[in-house]
């Protein structure tokens, strides 16, 4: 057996049995160990269907997952691990797992679209300008440019960067966004983030604009008690 397997794979009863089916392009349906699984492809990944439903401990739609060429395994449940042959000792991962990673590179890439794209995402948006504006009153703006200036922030301290999580959003990390991560991580994650901020364009336009003011308003304030950017210019002769 190959060397570069997995060690899963490798102590697995069913081994050879499992990658032959794997490899057959016409073979959907296979029995292991009595248990019949059906087999299905999305990118990169094998997604496996077994047929005793009303036993399964959870609500996923599939048994297990296999990302190739490495052979990772995800979500297996206890109806594939079992027929197949695979230890009980061994534990893999499932898309929570994942979320983490994904949250800080879906916001990273948010971040650059912002800074990059930004006029382009309020085209695709159509929002009306009533819905991306804040309703901020300049005592708002005034009060809290002094109150970051006592804190003694400056101006430049000032950005905003929205963070991107799942448990903000009313869509999940669902099957095809588990499939379409694991097949492309970087295709996956920009989708996910032109998705994310489309969704709350309003909502950090309005952020936006509001940091963007109370920071104006710092610089004035500065300006005026001699402590700005432009009091610690030398003066002409």
């Amino acid at each position: 057996m190959d060397r570069k397997l997995p060690d899963w794979l490798k102590e697995s009863r069913e081994a050879e049995k499992l990658i032959a089916w794997m490899k057959s392009p016409d073979c959907e349906v296979k029995e292991f160990s009595g248990q019949l699984f059906i087999k299905a492809r999305y990118g990169n990944c094998f997604f496996f269907f077994d047929c005793l439903k009303e036993n399964r401990k959870t609500d996923r739609n599939w048994c297990a997952v296999i990302h190739m060429p490495e052979y990772s395994l995800y979500e297996a449940e206890d109806l594939f691990l079992k027929p197949i042959g695979i230890p009980d000792d061994f534990g893999f991962p499932v898309r929570e797992d994942l979320i983490p990673k994904l949250e800080t590179q879906i916001s990273r890439i948010g971040k650059k679209l912002i800074r990059e794209q930004w006029d382009e995402l309020l085209l695709k948006g159509g929002y009306t300008a009533a819905q991306m504006i804040p309703e901020i009153s300049r005592v708002y703006i005034q009060l809290n440019a002094d109150r970051f200036i006592k804190k003694g922030k400056r101006p430049e301290d000032l950005i905003y960067q929205p963070q991107f999580h799942f448990a903000d959003m009313k869509w999940k990390f669902s099957d095809w966004m588990f499939l379409e991560y694991l097949s492309n991580p970087q295709r996956a994650a920009e989708l996910f983030a032109q998705k994310w901020l489309l969704e709350k364009l309003p909502e950090i336009s309005k952020k936006k604009i509001c940091i963007g003011c109370i920071r104006e308003e710092m610089e004035e304030m500065l300006k005026k008690t001699g402590t700005g950017p432009e009091a610690s210019l030398p003066r002409s002769a």
